[in-house]
């Protein structure tokens, strides 16, 4: 059940345009049932699914113009797989802090938002240390086994990695929390979020750096290291988090594309387990960056998910292909959004009148926006709409024209 308090904080990120939080977004998620499902069945099921039950993994590139639904899509994907137990990663990528050019960068964005979801008797953990409490001490409700000899046994599940300083690092930190060393732990800590060693770690043994080099190695080590673990694998979503790409320079291009040529061959070949997903804001700006790599671009380009589980781009246009279909959408969010406004508010608006607006409001919409990003729009000019009823108006065509016309692109 949505509280008060989370029906007023999942309005406000909507308004502003920002994904709100978990259970609003699984509340306000509608039309994606027949993708989920291909997922689960294809991908997450202990009994069907690919990666709980072979050595490889999955790659998808997920395709929507900025404000077209795509972090609510890879949201909903992260959601469903940690239903099934498994880990993810989500990370932004941008052209100043975290490029697709960058392993070293990316490996310390997976690091800082590694999750494992909440089970029944422990908290959702976020970031390695979280992480490596999770996996290494026992549960809550088990009082009798001592944390040190858990530890160390589950510790032995760990066998040789790409990166054997990893493995030594793990291994450091997770005793660091058994015997309560603060010190020690930091210091494995910061090696491991963001691969440099200390003054103290040097003296004491050698680490390997992770730099622009050894970061894909590193990933890899971290995605083998959960495997072993127990956990049935990893969703690592790298999200182009601007309306563009992360990357410009014609060298950036050539960089950018052997990196994901190298991330995708490493998922679908020896990453067990792992689910990548790829999102960009549009396939012109994706061939106009490595449309030089015609083997990348082949391998990338067949469509037709979920009726196809095999095809690799996800084009999320294609599921509001008609003015009906996008009218449906909105006919339905606009349903969920007004039960998270009554939620929120307790207010008395009329629920005929709710579905008169909603209408009114998608059709100014459609007028207004590029069709890319119609969803976004009408989120944040509805909840808008709603606030003008819970005050008593009865905002005319023209009063919800303005709205719409003066909601931030």
């Amino acid at each position: 059940m949505i509280s008060q308090a989370q029906a007023r904080q999942g309005l406000e990120a909507l308004s502003n345009g920002i994904p709100p939080n978990d259970e609003i977004m699984e509340f306000i998620s509608v039309g994606l049932e027949a993708d989920l499902e291909m997922f689960y069945e294809e991908y997450f099921s202990a009994e069907t699914g690919l990666l709980p039950n072979s050595e490889q993994g999955a790659f998808k590139i997920v395709e929507a113009y900025y404000g077209g639904g795509k972090t609510h899509y890879l949201r909903s994907v992260e959601r469903l797989a940690h239903k099934h137990g498994f880990a993810s990663a989500f990370i932004e990528l941008h052209k100043d802090s975290c490029p697709l050019t960058n392993f070293e960068l990316i490996y310390q964005r997976v690091m800082e938002r590694l999750t494992l979801p909440a089970t029944e008797s422990q908290p959702r953990a976020e970031g390695i240390e979280q992480v490596l409490r999770r996996l290494v001490l026992p549960p809550a409700e088990d009082t009798e086994t001592d944390p040190a000899t858990y530890a160390n046994t589950m510790m032995r599940n760990i066998r040789d990695l790409p990166l054997p300083s990893i493995r030594m690092a793990l291994h450091q930190a997770a005793m660091a929390i058994v015997s309560d060393d603060r010190t020690t732990l930091d210091e494995y800590k910061t090696y491991l979020r963001t691969g440099k060693s200390s003054p103290t770690i040097r003296r004491k043994t050698s680490l390997e750096p992770i730099d622009k080099k050894t970061g894909a190695m590193a990933i890899r080590s971290v995605i083998m290291w959960l495997r072993q673990m127990g956990l049935p694998g990893l969703v690592f979503i790298m999200d182009e988090g601007d309306r563009s790409l992360s990357m410009s320079r014609k060298n950036d291009k050539e960089v950018a594309s052997n990196n994901l040529v190298q991330l995708i061959n490493e998922t679908t070949s020896s990453w067990a387990g792992v689910l990548f997903l790829y999102s960009i804001p549009g396939w012109t700006d994706f061939e106009n960056c490595f449309g030089h790599n015609q083997a990348l671009i082949q391998r990338i380009k067949s469509v037709g998910f979920p009726s196809n589980p095999l095809a690799t781009r996800i084009v999320l246009e294609e599921r509001y292909s008609s003015k009906e279909a996008k009218t449906q959408i909105c006919q339905e969010v606009g349903n969920k959004l007004f039960e998270i406004f009554q939620i929120a508010y307790r207010s008395q608006i009329d629920t005929v009148s709710v579905e008169k607006y909603i209408n009114l409001t998608a059709k100014k919409v459609f007028d207004y926006a590029d069709e890319v990003y119609f969803r976004r729009l009408f989120f944040q000019a509805f909840i808008a709409v709603l606030f003008k009823l819970k005050s008593g108006q009865q905002p005319s065509s023209a009063d919800i024209e303005s709205i719409v016309s003066n909601t931030p692109k």
